[in-house]
């Protein structure tokens, strides 16, 4: 394995043919202008089904439309990678309430899954991560050409078109690109797809092709023990049946966006309880209800309450904000509050 620093100034992972047994090693010319991958901006991002280390299923690049997507070709015993790293989570945490997410895809050696997986753990990669065991011939980085890593591929999910990749879009890059991306789609999520308000057990709905379920308050007891058993915190979201009916744009202005717009950014981030607050009248989570109110009996749907896994504490909340960028910060900052109350709460018991 060797590192080496050229091109823009950023290292870079490769192995030598020889070694690896797989494809061609890079010329000296390509690796001195610093190309890590087959594919290169401006040209379609080749589309791909794949499975994650959670067994869930990844549909590139349509799972992602209306918003911008990381491709991140990665690997544990990379040190440029890990080097990068709290840039890309910085980044994701900063923009995915506003429709950025990230899709890694591990070039790990075989039998590294368990060793991974706690890689992930401990570093905070709540995203997808796809991992085949088969090092440099796993079969994403095959399709995308992958001769060096860290090889991030920024993509629009609109129409699959890559923004930047490689050395390009590393480094203070990133954010910007981001940035500049999610400026040009208005900061704009997709809208709603369908709804079944009549599930027993759950609220589901389908946003940008993802079906996003959200536990009923009467299940509290199965959403405490998923959110134990996967270490998140519980998003309960308060808003209205009403709130439902027809469709729309998650970034209009109104009850009904700001409740998509939770939702959504809140997916994968924690485990999500939906509370009907005109049915249900507040009155199911003394904990929730304290939060939640204000001295207006009737206070502007939806409100945003976080509590630790086991619902004995609440460690954020978040109010009614119009404004869909002060929205998507207020949801991010409070994520980082969250995190930050998670992190020392096992810290303070083992004291």
């Amino acid at each position: 394995m060797k590192t080496i620093k050229l091109g823009r100034g950023y290292p870079l992972c490769f192995i030598v043919a020889a070694i690896a047994g797989v494809g061609t090693f890079p010329a000296i010319a390509e690796i001195a202008e610093d190309v890590r991958s087959a594919v290169f901006a401006g040209q379609q991002g080749p589309a791909f089904q794949a499975r994650t280390v959670d067994g869930l299923t990844v549909n590139f690049p349509s799972d992602y439309k209306g918003g911008v997507v990381l491709l991140d070709f990665w690997a544990t015993w990379c040190g440029p990678c890990r080097q990068e790293l709290p840039n890309v989570v910085a980044t994701y945490q900063k923009f995915h309430t506003q429709g950025f997410d990230v899709v890694s895809v591990s070039l790990d050696e075989p039998r590294n899954g368990p060793a991974l997986l706690e890689f992930v753990q401990e570093h905070n990669m709540t995203w997808p991560q796809i991992y085949d065991g088969l090092y440099w011939n796993s079969a994403v980085a095959v399709l995308y050409g992958i001769k060096a890593i860290p090889c991030p591929v920024l993509v629009d999910g609109d129409n699959g078109k890559i923004i930047a990749q490689g050395a390009d879009a590393l480094g203070d890059q990133l954010p910007e690109l981001v940035e500049n991306a999610l400026a040009a789609k208005g900061r704009k999520l997709p809208g709603l797809d369908a709804y079944d308000p009549k599930a027993p057990d759950c609220l589901t709905v389908v946003i940008n092709h993802q079906t996003i379920s959200a536990w009923r308050t009467g299940q509290l007891e199965n959403a405490k023990k998923e959110a134990m058993a996967k270490h998140k915190p519980i998003a309960w979201v308060v808003s209205g049946h009403q709130y439902w009916d027809g469709l729309g744009e998650i970034s209009e202005e109104g009850s009904r966006g700001a409740t998509l717009h939770a939702l959504y950014a809140l997916r994968s981030r924690a485990v999500l309880v939906f509370e009907d607050g005109f049915i249900e009248n507040h009155k199911v989570l003394p904990l929730v209800d304290n939060a939640a109110h204000t001295p207006d009996p009737h206070p502007v749907l939806p409100v945003v309450v976080f509590l630790n896994p086991d619902a004995t504490q609440v460690l954020a909340k978040v109010f009614y904000e119009p404004d869909f960028v002060k929205r998507a910060h207020a949801l991010a900052d409070a994520l980082g509050e969250v995190a930050a109350k998670m992190d020392a709460a096992p810290a303070a018991a083992n004291k």
